[in-house]
C-alpha cells in the first residue's frame, strides 16, 4: 500500500485542503467560523471535561439554534444551525469522503481473477513506485510494451491486419496495379496457406506491401477503418476493435494511472493499428510500433505536402521489436506483455535489465471462450519458468472476462 498516495495524489491534496478546517467570514458582522467535516464549530476536549462546555459556544451572535455534545471520539461539538452554508460544506465533504473510498477500495483489475499473476502485477506496481523501496522506478522510466494481436486483442482465426491487406490488394488487382494470377497475390486471394508457405511468407508480404507504395499514408489508414467498420469478426460477430481484452485494457489503465507509458509494440501493420488503437484503447498512434513502410515526401504544384507509403518494409517481429524499441522509444521497458515466440526478445529484454522489471505471456487455454492454441509458445513458456520476473496467465484461470461488452454464453 506504500504506492497508494502516488496513484491518488491529486486526489488527495483536494480531499485534504476539504477536510482541513474551513475557515470563512460568515454572515452577521462577518463573523469567522470554523467548521469540521461536517460543517461544525469543533472544539477538541475530552469526555469528561464537560463541566465548562458552554464556555466554547459563542452567544454573540443573536436567535441562533445551538446543540453542543461530546462525540464518541471525544470532540467537543457546538453544532449551528443559523448558517445555511453549512449545508453546501457538509454535503461538498461528504461526496469527498465517498468518493475516496470508492477508489481505494474499487478493484483496479476487475476482470483478473486472484491468483498469482494479479498478485505479481499488483506487488510488483506497489514495489516499483514506492519512492522509499529500493526498487522505485522514477516516472521518466516507467515504460510498459504490449504486444496487440492475441496480447492485447484476439488474433484469431486469421490476423486481422493480413485480411485487411489482402482485401485493399484486391483492389489494387481490380485497378489494374497487382497481377491476380501471380504469385504470392494468387495465393494470398486463394488463401492457400501451403502455397504461401512454399513462397516464403516473409517474402509473400513484402510482395503484398510493396504494391500499395505511392499510397497516401491517410488513405491507407481511411481504407482500413473503412474495413474494420464493415467486417465483423467470424465467430463473435461484432466489430474486432470491440475484441480488446477486458483484462488488458484494465492493465493498460493501471500503468497509467502509476504514471507508465504504455506502447503497442505489434508485428502487425503499423499504419493499420494507428488508424484505430485511440479510438480502442486511448493509447495515441504515436505509440504505437510495428512493421512499418519508410513514408516518402511528396509536393505538389500548389505546394501542399503529403506523405505516401514507401515500398521498403521494416518488420518488426522477434529481435526486430528490442532493436525497434531503442530506436524510438530510447528507453528500455521495464513491463512487456506478449503471447508468442514472437515477442519473447521483448519480454526476455524487460526483465533482464537493471531496473526491476516484470514481464506477462497471455497463454491461449481457453476454447470455450476464447481459442486454445500453443503454437509458437515454446521460448516465451521457457522464459517464465526459467525468470521469476516472468508469469504465464492463462485466460482460462486468470480472466474471469474475456472482452468488454461480448457475451460468451
Amino acid at each position: 500500500m506504500a504506492a497508494l498516495p502516488e496513484i491518488f495524489q491529486g486526489f488527495v491534496r483536494q480531499f485534504n485542503q476539504a477536510l482541513g478546517i474551513v475557515t470563512g467570514k460568515m454572515l452577521h458582522g462577518q463573523i469567522q467560523q470554523k467548521v469540521d467535516l461536517f460543517g461544525r464549530r469543533c472544539i477538541l476536549g475530552a469526555p469528561g471535561n464537560m463541566g465548562n462546555q458552554h464556555d466554547h459556544i459563542d452567544d454573540s451572535i443573536p436567535n441562533r439554534t445551538k446543540s453542543h455534545h461530546f462525540d464518541g471520539c471525544g470532540i467537543f461539538h457546538a453544532e449551528d444551525t443559523h448558517f445555511p452554508e453549512r449545508t453546501a460544506v457538509r454535503t461538498t465533504f461528504m461526496i469527498l469522503i465517498l468518493l475516496m473510498a470508492s477508489s481505494v477500495c474499487a478493484d483496479p483489475l476487475p476482470s483478473w481473477s486472484d491468483g498469482q499473476a494479479k498478485e505479481a502485477i499488483k506487488t510488483w506496481l506497489a514495489t516499483v513506485t514506492d519512492p522509499e523501496g529500493p526498487d522505485f522506478i522514477p516516472e521518466a522510466e516507467r515504460v510498459a510494451v504490449l504486444d496487440n494481436d492475441g496480447t492485447s486483442w484476439c488474433e484469431r482465426p486469421d490476423y486481422a491486419s493480413t485480411r485487411f491487406q489482402v482485401s485493399l490488394a484486391r483492389s489494387m488487382a481490380a485497378q489494374g496495379k497487382a497481377d491476380p494470377d501471380s504469385m504470392p497475390f494468387k495465393a494470398w486471394f486463394a488463401n492457400d496457406r501451403d502455397a504461401l508457405r512454399e513462397y516464403g511468407f516473409s517474402q509473400a508480404y513484402i510482395d503484398m506491401n510493396a504494391v500499395f507504395a505511392g499510397m497516401p499514408v491517410t488513405a491507407y489508414r481511411d481504407s482500413a477503418r473503412a474495413w474494420l467498420d464493415r467486417t465483423p469478426h467470424s465467430r463473435y460477430g461484432v466489430a474486432y476493435t470491440e475484441l480488446y481484452y477486458a483484462p488488458m485494457l484494465e492493465l493498460k489503465d493501471l500503468l497509467e494511472k502509476y504514471n507508465f507509458q504504455v506502447w503497442i509494440v505489434t508485428g502487425a501493420a503499423q499504419d493499420f493499428v494507428r488508424s484505430f488503437i485511440e479510438q480502442a484503447t486511448g493509447i495515441p498512434p504515436e505509440r504505437v510500433i510495428g512493421t512499418w513502410t519508410t513514408p516518402e515526401y511528396r509536393e505538389a504544384e500548389d505546394g501542399s505536402v503529403s506523405m505516401v507509403r514507401g515500398a521498403v518494409q521494416n518488420y518488426n517481429g522477434h529481435e526486430n521489436k528490442p532493436a525497434h524499441i531503442e530506436q524510438r522509444i530510447g528507453r528500455r521497458p521495464v513491463f512487456a506483455a506478449g503471447n508468442s515466440n514472437n515477442d519473447q526478445s521483448m519480454c526476455r529484454y524487460a526483465v533482464t535489465g537493471p531496473r526491476r522489471g516484470l514481464a506477462i505471456w497471455i497463454h491461449h487455454d481457453d476454447a470455450e471462450r476464447e481459442y486454445e492454441y500453443d503454437r509458437s509458445t515454446k521460448l516465451i513458456a521457457e522464459l517464465c519458468e526459467q525468470n521469476p520476473r516472468a508469469f504465464e496467465v492463462s485466460i482460462k484461470r486468470d480472466w474471469t472476462r474475456i472482452f468488454p461488452g461480448v457475451s460468451l454464453e
